[in-house]
């Protein structure tokens, strides 16, 4: 069935490549077959890779057991000598003769493939070819999907896209559905959603697997490996391919916009916590006659201090070594939790300062004192936050005007706290991950397989 096919196909490609079209053939491939001519391919990578193959020692252990399989390998390694320093009629000679001693390999065809194409005989390095895929079952899958992709790219320039497909297909089962350029070539010329499905597995396992380990780093790492599906061989794929991986790769620019948004905020918030606070003796007498602290607290003292000292004020139970550790934390819900103790003991502060004003007498564990405040106290601080009421201060003008400098710069600290221990951004950073994750968790986990070779490879199916 394999070989009816073929044959059938084989005499309609070398019916149309022969004359008029042979030319464009080699030209679509960019190779440039005149005299004196520099070859617009570069065959050193490829004749790297099939001496490294024939070089391997468990497989030259192997072949000396068998004198034929020995024979046809060393006429190989002769042709692919003559390949790479451009003899490329010794080079097709010994690779036939290779053949000859042991036709069940697939690398001489290989070589004697590209050795006729060098000169000028396309049919014959079609046949070559096939019979390369046909015989990589035997070991040497990655050679025979190269010879696919180079086979598939010919017959798409003669116009006969079903034997490409049906020659790519073939290496698609050998190499059990794990070769990206195979699988991406076969997508560009049928659609199928499985297929595309498998090729977006293959895409991320390969592309996407540094971005894969900086989004799992930690929140706060910033995510520059973000992939892409436009270089090859995945730029030619299917066009549902292309919209899924595009709908991943947005997925991670929002994450990674979203985290730095949040970066920023942090270092917002650092800033703002790391400044001084003024000096207030009523507010120290607050904390005395409510908290029973001993000695002064808030004078020299940052606001980052002083809001650790509220905090362990108000819950001695919470562990405020970790309040202000942002890029230390565990996850984003640690951060969360750290987030609002901030704001909760910035509001209490806000409080204190408040009721420091009147120097009252009685605990309390509310969050904020100001619903159970008095109305003759509100009437006062409503008063005193007006720049004109530093005469409604009871006590000397000099002292009322230090206590409303001191209330107003208060007010401006805690508002940045508020400010930058809001939530949003954060939450941000939590809706992109489920937006990730969602994404992301159904692919499949695939194990792409490389081939000895790929920069030259032709583009097919466009």
């Amino acid at each position: 069935m394999f070989e009816d096919f073929f044959d059938d196909l084989e005499k309609e490609f070398e019916s149309r490549v022969v004359g008029a079209t042979l030319d464009a053939g080699f030209d679509a491939l960019g190779i440039t077959p005149k005299k004196d001519s520099k070859p617009a391919v570069d065959l050193k990578p490829v004749l790297d890779a099939l001496t490294e193959i024939m070089a391997q020692g468990s497989r030259l252990l192997e072949v000396l057991q068998r004198p034929t399989e020995t024979a046809g390998n060393e006429l190989c390694q002769r042709a692919a000598t003559a390949l790479f320093h451009g003899w490329y009629g010794d080079s097709l000679r010994d690779a036939v003769a290779s053949v000859e001693q042991y036709p069940y390999r697939a690398t001489p065809y290989l070589i004697g493939a590209l050795a006729a194409l060098k000169l000028g005989n396309t049919s014959h390095s079609m046949k070559l070819l096939v019979q390369c895929v046909k015989y990589s079952a035997n070991g040497e899958r990655e050679v025979g999907a190269v010879a696919a992709l180079l086979g598939a790219g010919l017959a798409s320039t003669a116009q006969l896209p079903q034997f490409s497909i049906h020659l790519l297909e073939l290496s698609d089962q050998i190499t059990e559905h794990s070769c990206p350029p195979v699988v991406a070539a076969l997508a560009s010329f049928t659609p199928d959603p499985e297929r595309d499905s498998r090729l977006l597995g293959l895409w991320w396992a390969e592309v996407g697997s540094e971005a894969k380990a900086e989004i799992a780093a930690s929140w706060s790492g910033r995510i520059a490996a973000v992939p892409s599906a436009s270089a090859a061989p995945y730029a030619d794929a299917g066009s549902r391919f292309r919209a899924d991986a595009s709908a991943i790769v947005l997925t991670i620019a929002q994450l990674s916009n979203a985290r730095s948004n949040l970066l920023a905020q942090v270092e917002r918030l650092e800033r703002a916590v790391g400044q001084a606070v003024p000096e207030n003796d009523a507010l120290d007498s607050v904390l005395k006659q409510r908290y029973g602290v001993k000695a002064p607290v808030y004078t020299s003292h940052s606001l980052k201090k002083t809001l650790l000292s509220l905090i362990a004020f108000d819950n001695p139970a919470v562990r405020t070594e970790r309040m202000f550790v942002y890029r230390g934390a565990a996850d984003v819900e640690d951060l969360r939790r750290s987030f609002r103790m901030i704001r909760k003991a910035a509001n209490l502060l806000m409080d204190l300062v408040n009721l420091g004003m009147e120097s009252p007498t009685t605990r309390t564990q509310l969050i904020s004192d100001w619903s159970v405040l008095g109305d003759p106290s509100k009437q006062l601080l409503y008063k005193l936050c007006r720049p004109g009421a530093a005469s409604m201060w009871p006590g000397w003008h000099a002292e009322a005007g230090k206590v409303l400098q001191f209330h107003f710069r208060y007010s401006e600290l805690l508002g940045e706290v508020a400010k930058y221990t809001s939530e949003d951004k954060l939450d941000a950073v939590v809706a992109a991950t489920l937006n990730y994750e969602a994404i992301t968790g159904g692919l499949p986990r695939l194990s792409p397989m490389s081939l000895p070779v790929s920069p030259w490879l032709p583009r097919i199916g466009a």
